[in-house]
């Protein structure tokens, strides 16, 4: 819901500038603790994940500014899905029974709300 506020008034470019800016500086109080200096194999990596991260991130400041919050938020928790995918082609985790059940609930709450929507819209 601020994001669709703040288009109103900023680009998308300026809101995810922020954003990125804020979270650097947050992240830069766990520097210390938690730096590892990456090998020239890993700046590849690094460079690809910024720039589509960043470009994602572009793309759901639009989606956001562009359509309803509550027609969008739905798709977001199929994050879970795909955070279960990777995790499982990537590393070989296997989610449990509770991680299962858990998504499945969270998804079809999203799934209602986003039917609700519709049926809203349509009537």
């Amino acid at each position: 819901m601020l994001v669709r506020q703040l288009s109103g008034t900023e680009s998308s470019a300026t809101i995810v500038l922020w954003q990125s800016l804020l979270m650097t500086g947050f992240s830069l109080l766990a520097l210390p603790f938690v730096w590892v200096t990456p090998t020239l194999a890993d700046l590849p990596l690094l460079l690809g994940i910024g720039l589509l991260g960043g470009l994602a991130q572009v793309l759901l400041t639009e989606a956001y500014a562009s359509a309803q919050v509550s027609s969008l938020g739905p798709y977001s928790y199929t994050a879970l899905v795909w955070a279960m995918l990777l995790g499982w082609v990537v590393w070989g985790y296997v989610p449990g029974p509770a991680m299962l059940a858990g998504s499945a609930l969270i998804v079809a709450a999203g799934l209602y709300i986003l039917h609700r929507e519709m049926k809203r819209r349509h009537a």
